[in-house]
């Protein structure tokens, strides 16, 4: 009975823990948040200067995976369906809240007009609100040059852009990154549950690619890569975009392979670079349809030229081979020193 009261509360201690540390690292993009809903709904629409470009889509992300943390318990009662409905609703609660945050509006009474390519002032008539997500602060594109309507204010450009196609990569890496962090939480709280200690391989991989993916997307969130208006990226720019297509195809596979581990190579290997290959490729058709069907460029020779009828250039490809080779690097890795520990 005293095992059983001790390994309660060690659960208890896990789930308040959990809580704790996700409310910890969703503090800035959740008190910006609730500040701008507010804002929003007291004024009608926010100010330039009260729109806070690091909270979309991290806000609707974090109230995603504080309700999955929260209801874990609640979730584990489904036995086997237990982690799908979790991870459905908890993508629901995402969607739900980013559909808010996307509906509210921009003042321009303060901003002014220019013209999309000359970026100079413009005598059309501007609109007197725009919808948030236009407000293309960390976008740096030369496509967003095409646009009808654009807007300055402080040296900081305002693009109206046509469609909602550019949010779609937005979604993906949302999407991802919700699922890696809920399932490390799931397993976690199940290691903690069950006394299980085998998985602390798997969950160290997970976490290891998770925090890899998630530190990169705050970083490009907050410099944009150091991209700019330009068709040809800086050397800067363009390794680090790349490196980041990298890494969020490998983080997927690893992730994926951490589930594998007790699979044949074939399996335990194969399926995660696959998996690789497809998130580093499904990424490159978020920013086509991002850019008007164009890409990044990152050099002007042909390695760098978009090939014949497509957009995609011999280092395209080479990025999606990449993300797929550290993947296999990594579960071969993985698997050998398995191997070892097991041997004795």
């Amino acid at each position: 009975m005293e095992g059983k009261m001790m390994g309660v509360d060690k659960v208890k201690r896990f789930y308040i823990l959990s809580l704790v540390v996700l409310a910890g690292f969703s503090a800035y993009p959740l008190i910006n948040g609730v500040r701008m809903a507010f804002l929003s709904a007291a004024n009608g629409a926010l100010e330039p200067w009260q729109y806070t470009r690091y909270i979309v889509p991290y806000a609707a992300i974090c109230v995603a995976l504080l309700f999955f943390a929260a209801l874990e318990p609640a979730f584990r009662k489904m036995k086997r369906l237990s982690f799908p409905v979790g991870i459905g609703l908890a993508c629901g609660v995402f969607f739900a809240v980013e559909r808010y945050f996307e509906t509210m509006q921009i003042h321009t009474t303060e901003m002014i007009p220019v013209d999309p390519v000359a970026l100079a002032p413009d005598a059309g008539d501007p609109a007197t609100t725009i919808d948030i997500w236009q407000a293309a602060l960390c976008m740096s594109s030369p496509d967003l040059q095409v646009q009808p309507m654009s807007y300055v204010m402080q040296d900081s450009y305002f693009y109206v852009i046509e469609g909602s196609g550019y949010k779609a990569h937005y979604y993906m890496i949302s999407l991802i990154l919700i699922t890696m962090v809920c399932g490390l939480v799931y397993g976690a709280a199940k290691m903690a549950r069950d006394g299980d200690l085998s998985q602390r391989k798997p969950l160290f991989m997970r976490a290891v690619s998770t925090a890899a993916l998630t530190s990169l997307c705050l970083f490009a969130n907050a410099t944009a890569f150091f991209r700019q208006m330009d068709p040809i990226q800086t050397p800067l720019a363009s390794f680090l975009t790349a490196l980041f297509f990298v890494v969020l195809g490998a983080a997927a596979g690893v992730y994926a392979g951490s589930y594998l581990l007790g699979k044949d190579r074939r399996a335990g290997i194969g399926i995660p670079v696959i998996l690789a290959f497809c998130a580093t490729s499904l990424m490159y058709a978020g920013e086509a349809a991002m850019m008007q069907g164009n890409l990044y460029r990152f050099g002007t020779s042909w390695f760098f030229t978009g090939l014949p009828g497509i957009s995609p250039a011999p280092v395209d490809f080479l990025v999606v081979i990449l993300s797929g080779g550290f993947a296999w690097l990594a579960l071969s890795a993985a698997r050998k020193h398995g191997a070892v520990v097991r041997r004795h």
